[in-house]
């Protein structure tokens, strides 16, 4: 699913509109229906209902959202947050529409202490804010933010910036927020997740034309659309059709680190997990696991993994054509540092992944290398991919490059 920032969704809404020809009050009516629909769903039995709608779009929407849960039987109260003149466009034409029909209104500012709605929507303000909120509009919200009733934000909390998902000044926050179109990089940004609460993405019917167009480069990968990626596996299938991993990880005081790995093999969908573990936490490890096979191997006098070990593991790999996934919760004693690169350094037809204190122990090398060694020479262990927070130093290593995950900071 497409991620935008504030500038894409004003130019999507300018093209629909523009060169397309819906009309920017068809779009509103969607928009506002389609949260109808998801407060009808999810909060059916609220009757009293209060809508705090701004002057602009989402205000407009706000408007449109009222009006119909006017219509469905609730007790829809509108609290508006700017005078009624200063109301322009669209959000004007659903605001005499619900003067038209007597819908029941207030200012919010002294409307907020006394109301006793069983749920607000907010709809002060969309995207196209740009200053921090301050003064009766802020007393508003912190208003909203003190009283014990769910909020429902439409398009994303008033308050919040869409881009970097931080709160400029006062900021809503949303029990569920249920946005237009696409999602905003600021809801699925920290802070402004927490501020978002639960994530609902409502289509309300751009062109696929028109979304192509902009080039949008932001992605989110939701677990439907992986799902999705996943290979269907055939009738006849068995636990032998889908290869074996071998995950070598543990130690005294970090069994858990091996148990999640190992766990988290056969979740990915691997037929056959065996952890290879030092043989004095073998017990402990054939009780927590049940599918997980082990390979209890000599240990130091701490209780991880010896320089022996890998022996045994390099036939087992060979054996039963097992790829490796090294690292979690092996310690850093020294034997079992040398260990790790006994594993690395041999040859293998199957692939392996390094990660935590497998890619601990390459740190130390790397860093007697730059002490002791001068000139290049070639990556005898190829590529390791970590965390940020797993790597000791983000710097060229004699083991080729490193790659660490980091947030979205521009387009992708």
């Amino acid at each position: 699913m497409k991620v935008v920032t504030a500038a894409e969704m004003r130019q999507l809404d300018s093209e629909t509109i523009e060169r397309i020809g819906i009309p920017g009050i068809v779009l509103m009516e969607t928009a506002g229906s389609a949260i109808v629909r998801s407060i009808r769903r999810d909060s059916p039995d609220c009757q009293c209902i209060g809508v705090f709608v701004g002057k602009g779009n989402n205000g407009g929407d706000g408007l449109v959202i009222a009006r119909q849960l006017a219509h469905a039987g609730c007790d829809v109260h509108i609290f508006l947050v700017s005078p009624a003149e200063s109301f322009t466009g669209d959000a004007a034409t659903n605001l005499q529409i619900a003067q038209n029909l007597g819908l029941p209104m207030a200012d919010a500012v002294t409307a907020i202490s006394q109301t006793r709605c069983e749920l607000f929507v907010d709809a002060i303000f969309g995207t196209g804010l740009r200053r921090p909120v301050v003064g009766e509009i802020a007393d508003v919200i912190e208003g909203i933010n003190r009283l014990p009733v769910p909020v429902i934000a439409v398009d994303l909390p008033s308050g919040l910036d869409a881009d970097t998902g931080q709160p400029l000044g006062a900021c809503v926050r949303a029990d569920k927020t249920v946005t237009i179109g696409f999602p905003k990089r600021g809801l699925l940004l920290h802070p402004g997740a927490e501020f978002a609460g639960k994530l609902e993405v409502a289509d309300i019917g751009f062109p696929k034309q028109v979304v192509a167009a902009q080039n949008i480069n932001v992605n989110w990968t939701t677990a439907r659309k992986a799902a999705d990626w996943l290979p269907s596996r055939p009738r006849a299938s068995h636990k032998g059709s889908y290869g074996r991993v071998l995950v070598v990880a543990g130690s005294t005081g970090m069994t858990g680190a091996a148990a999640l790995a190992s766990e988290a093999a056969l979740r990915i969908g691997a037929g056959l997990v065996t952890l290879a573990i030092p043989k004095s936490l073998n017990p402990i490890l054939e009780v927590k696991l049940s599918e997980v096979m082990t390979l209890p191997l000599p240990e130091t006098e701490a209780g991880s993994l010896a320089e022996s070990a890998a022996e045994p593991i390099l036939k087992f790999v060979e054996k039963t054509k097992s790829v490796m996934a090294i690292g979690p919760g092996l310690s850093q004693q020294p034997e079992t540092v040398s260990f790790v690169h006994k594993l690395v350094q041999a040859k293998s037809a199957f692939g392996r992944v390094i990660d935590a204190d497998g890619l601990n122990a390459l740190a130390q090398t790397i860093i007697s290398h730059d002490a002791g060694m001068a000139g290049d020479r070639p990556p005898p262990y190829g590529k390791t991919t970590s965390r940020d927070d797993d790597m000791v130093e983000d710097r060229p290593t004699p083991y080729g490059s490193t790659t660490s995950r980091d947030n979205v900071a521009g387009d992708r």
